[in-house]
C-alpha cells in the first residue's frame, strides 16, 4: 500500500509534466491571446501591472483621431475577459489636447492605480481608485500636470507610499507624496536633474530605498544612475553614482530589474539583437553573466522592450521580431545569461495575432508564475488594438492543503545548489517541519522544526550545503501528514 507521501510525489510530477514552458495558456481568452478594441484609430499597451488578486491592469494610448490620443487603462480578469467592475466598462480613458499617453503603471499597497505619461510635452502623474474612477484626492482632481519634465516615462512606488517618476527632457527624477504633491525632502523641491545625462527612461527602487534609473543613449552607451534616498548621487556605485552600459551601437537600454541578491540587469537592443548586461551591487560588471557581464541573442530585426524576473531567477525579455508582419517576441534566459532551451524553441518564441504587425512592449509575472505580455495587434491596417498574451512558465506554485491532494511546490534551482528557495502557500495556520532526506530515508538536515506559520504565501531560503551527487527528498510535515518533492544534486 502506498504511503501519503508516495502518492503525493506521483501527483507532483504529473502536474509539472503538463506545464510546458512557453506554451500559450489556453485558460486565458480560450487560446492564450486577447485583443480589445478601444477607439477607431487604434490603441496600444505600454505597461502592465498585476494586482494581488491576479487581475491585469494595462496602461497605454488610444487614438480617436489622426492627431488626438488619450491615456487609456484597461483591467482584465484572470481568464482574459475585460473586468466590467473597472469604470463600469473595463476601460478608463483620459484625454488631452492634442494628445495624452499613459506609459507606465503601478499598483499601490491599498490597490489604487498610479500611472504616468505625457500630455503635449508636459509630464503628468495620475491615480485611479480601485474601481477605475479617477481619485479626486490626488494632485488636482486626480491628475498633476508637472511642467518640470516634458514626459514621465517610468514610475516606482516606495514602501512608504511615496512615488518616484523618471523622465525628460534631460535627466529628471521627481518624488511625490502620497497625495500627489512634490516631496520637498528629495533633491531640490522634490526634483533631481543632471545636465550631463540624457532622459531617464526607467526607474526601480532597491530594498534599501536607493533609486536606480536608466538613461537613454548617446552613441554606444546609456547610463545606470543610482541615487541615495535624498536624491544625491550614490558614490558607492562606481565611485560617482553613474555606470556607462557599453554593449554596442544602437544600444538604447531602458528596462532594468533588480535581483533578490541586489544584482542589476539592464537591457535593450544592440543592432539586431536582444542585449542585456548584469552588474554587481557596486556597479561593476558581473563576470558570471554571459560573456564578461553581457549577453546578446540574435533575433531578426528585433527590439527589446521589457523584462521581468521569475521566482526561480530566470529572466523573461520581450519585444518585437521582424520588420513586416512583426510578432510578439519572447525569450527566456537562465540566471547566467544563457538562453533557456526548455522554453519555446531554444529559449525563444514568437506569437502572431492577425497575420499583421504585432508588437510587445511590456511583460509581467502573475502570482501563479504565468507570464503576461502586452502591446498591440493590428486588425485592419493601420488600426491597432490592445493585445495581451499569457504563457505558461513551467513553474507550479504549490498550495499546501494537507486534507486534499496538493499541486506541486516551487523549489529552485533544481538541480540543487548550496542554497535553495522554497515557495508555497498555506490554506490555514500550520505548525511545519521542513527537512531533507536521502533516498534511503536518512535525515540529512532539518531546516525548521514544528515552527508555527500563518496562512498565506511563504518563501523559505534553505541552506543545503555540500551534498554528494544523487536524488534527495524535501519533506514538509504538519505533524500528522507529510508531503515530499524530489530534488536532484548533479
Amino acid at each position: 500500500m502506498k504511503t501519503l507521501s508516495e502518492i503525493i510525489i506521483i501527483i507532483l510530477f504529473s502536474v509539472a509534466a503538463f506545464a510546458q514552458a512557453g506554451e500559450l495558456d489556453n485558460t486565458f481568452g480560450g487560446d492564450g491571446k486577447v485583443t480589445t478594441y478601444i477607439q477607431s484609430f487604434g490603441a496600444e499597451i505600454h505597461s502592465l501591472a498585476i494586482q494581488t488578486d491576479g487581475k491585469i491592469v494595462a496602461a497605454g494610448t488610444s487614438k480617436s483621431g489622426v492627431s488626438h490620443s488619450a491615456g487609456c487603462l484597461a483591467r482584465y480578469n484572470t481568464n482574459g475577459t475585460v473586468d466590467s467592475s473597472f469604470n463600469g466598462s473595463g476601460i478608463s480613458i483620459y484625454g488631452g489636447l492634442p494628445y495624452r499617453n499613459a506609459v507606465s503603471v503601478a499598483i499601490q499597497s491599498d490597490g489604487k492605480i498610479v500611472f504616468v505619461g505625457d500630455d503635449f510635452n508636459t509630464g503628468y502623474i495620475a491615480r485611479l481608485n480601485t474601481d477605475g474612477i479617477i481619485d479626486a484626492s490626488f494632485g488636482i482632481g486626480g491628475i498633476f500636470e508637472d511642467p518640470s519634465f516634458t514626459f514621465a516615462h517610468s514610475l516606482a512606488i516606495q514602501t512608504d507610499g511615496k512615488i518616484i517618476a523618471a523622465g525628460g527632457g534631460g535627466f529628471t527624477v521627481i518624488r511625490y507624496n502620497e497625495d500627489g504633491t512634490r516631496d520637498s525632502t528629495f533633491g531640490i523641491g522634490g526634483i533631481v536633474t543632471n545636465s550631463n545625462l540624457t532622459n531617464a527612461l526607467s526607474v526601480v527602487i532597491q530594498t534599501d530605498g536607493k533609486i536606480l534609473t536608466v538613461t537613454s543613449s548617446y552613441f554606444t552607451s546609456s547610463c545606470l544612475v543610482r541615487l541615495n534616498t535624498d536624491g544625491t548621487l550614490d558614490s558607492s556605485f562606481n565611485s560617482n553614482g553613474i555606470v556607462a552600459t557599453n554593449i554596442g551601437i544602437e544600444f538604447t537600454s531602458s528596462p532594468v530589474i533588480i535581483q533578490p541578491d541586489g544584482k542589476i540587469i539592464v537591457a535593450g537592443s544592440s543592432g539586431l539583437d536582444f542585449a542585456m548586461a548584469r552588474y554587481n551591487t557596486n556597479g561593476m560588471p558581473d563576470s558570471s553573466f554571459g560573456l564578461g557581464g553581457q549577453a546578446t541573442t540574435y533575433l531578426t530585426n528585433s527590439t527589446l522592450s521589457s523584462m521581468a524576473l521569475q521566482s526561480d531567477g530566470k529572466i523573461i525579455a520581450v519585444g518585437v521580431a521582424g520588420n513586416y508582419a512583426s510578432d510578439f517576441a519572447v525569450a527566456r534566459f537562465n540566471s547566467n545569461g544563457a538562453l533557456d532551451d526548455t522554453f519555446g524553441t531554444n529559449g525563444i518564441l514568437s506569437t502572431d495575432f492577425n497575420d499583421l504587425d504585432d508588437a510587445a512592449f511590456s511583460v509581467a509575472i502573475e502570482p501563479d508564475q504565468t507570464i503576461v505580455v502586452a502591446g498591440y495587434a493590428k486588425s485592419i491596417y493601420p488600426w491597432t488594438e490592445f493585445a495581451v498574451a499569457r504563457y505558461l512558465s513551467g513553474l507550479e506554485l504549490g498550495i499546501l492543503n494537507f486534507s486534499s491532494s496538493p499541486t506541486s511546490l516551487l523549489i529552485y534551482p533544481n538541480p540543487i545548489h548550496q542554497t535553495e528557495t522554497l515557495e508555497y502557500t498555506l490554506t490555514k495556520n500550520e505548525s511545519l517541519t521542513i527537512a531533507l532526506y536521502d533516498v534511503n530515508g536518512r535525515l540529512i538536515r532539518n531546516f525548521i522544526s514544528n515552527e508555527d506559520q500563518a496562512a498565506g504565501a511563504h518563501k523559505e531560503t534553505l541552506n543545503i550545503g555540500e551534498l554528494t551527487s544523487g536524488n534527495y527528498f524535501l519533506t514538509i510535515s504538519n505533524g500528522e501528514q507529510k508531503m515530499s518533492v524530489k530534488i536532484v544534486k548533479q
